[in-house]
């Protein structure tokens, strides 16, 4: 959308300040006049930048809740750490998506997102729903350099906290579903699946896809998920800033993974999972390979594993399928 570096320069002083922004300062930084300053915000104002102009100088007065790469770009220019933004209305998948990049040399920390989804990826091959505008749909690179495999295996649940923990300061009161499902009053309103790379052990890159149900209403999912999901509107009565929500999420990511790679599992996370697994105490059936086993879920390994009292025996589940909890 943006067609300059010029128009970039101006919205990521726009983002960057959140306050008004002298058009005097700015026509000095980027050695233009006042009135070609004027011309760019009303180029921006265009594009449904919301500016508005004062004696003081210029600010947007509202975010729009829109995603185009050159705006996301400047957006995230306020991080400490670098995020790059790979960004199209629509695509298959944006894990395959950023699978593809990755082999391209795409960098850590490469934010893969969508509005729409061809072939949106769930686990075991199922597909997610969602909406334009209505729903996040992303895809985070990183290329956390590990050679353990039980690093990887944890990592669902290392989200899935960053994703409960984001929801939280909306307000809302999210569970975790081992081990890869975030509940709001016992109804899915994010999934989460992570794959990863391996070459001779090592892990080359991990791709987390992470799938939000913002501002769906009730009719707006098919009829098979009105019983199952649920999304960020239904549950609070009000609209969520998918933006400000992305960016709260991608902070969350970064301190959880933080936590996650000191030690390659959940130790330095494991009270605060721990709390807010909806799945402890309660009667499972796993569906594992070409078995279902049922017990009670006692706890969660470090590894992600979860552990289960089937008959008086305690048994350690890695990879399953939770059919009922």
């Amino acid at each position: 959308m943006l067609r300059s570096s010029l128009e970039k320069e101006i919205l990521k002083a726009l983002l960057v300040s959140r306050d008004w922004v002298s058009g005097e300062e700015l026509a000095k930084r980027l050695s233009l006049s006042r009135v070609a300053i004027w011309k760019e915000m009303e180029k921006l104002k265009s594009w449904g930048f919301p500016v508005i102009s004062s004696r003081k100088g210029y600010k947007l007065f509202e975010l729009p809740d829109v995603f185009f790469r050159e705006y996301l770009e400047a957006y995230f220019s306020r991080f400490s750490f670098p995020v790059s933004v790979f960004c199209e209305d629509q695509v298959d998948s944006t894990n395959e998506w950023a699978k593809r990049e990755a082999l391209q040399g795409a960098p850590s920390w490469s934010l893969f997102i969508a509005e729409s989804q061809t072939r949106g990826k769930g686990r075991k091959g199922r597909s997610w729903f969602s909406l334009p505008g209505k729903s996040l749909t992303f895809s985070l690179l990183i290329r956390p350099n590990l050679s353990l495999w039980s690093g990887f295996t944890s990592l669902p649940l290392v989200c899935g906290l960053a994703v409960s923990l984001a929801l939280e300061e909306e307000g809302l009161e999210p569970e975790i579903k081992w081990p890869n499902d975030v509940l709001i009053d016992g109804k899915k309103v994010a999934g989460i699946l992570v794959e990863g790379d391996f070459e001779a052990e090592v892990l080359r890159y991990v791709v987390i896809g992470i799938g939000l149900n913002v501002n769906l209403l009730r009719e707006d999912f098919p009829e098979d998920l009105r019983l199952t999901a649920t999304s960020l509107l239904e549950v609070s009565g009000k609209r969520h800033h998918r933006l400000f929500l992305l960016e709260n999420l991608l902070n969350k990511l970064s301190k959880c993974l933080e936590g996650w790679k000191g030690e390659a599992n959940l130790a330095s996370l494991y009270p605060e999972l721990k709390k807010r697994l909806a799945t402890l105490g309660k009667r499972v059936k796993i569906a594992v390979s070409d078995k279902v086993l049922e017990g009670l879920a006692e706890d969660i390994d470090l590894d992600g594993s979860l552990w289960i009292n089937s008959e008086g025996e305690r048994k350690k589940i890695s990879w399953g399928e939770l059919v009922t909890s």
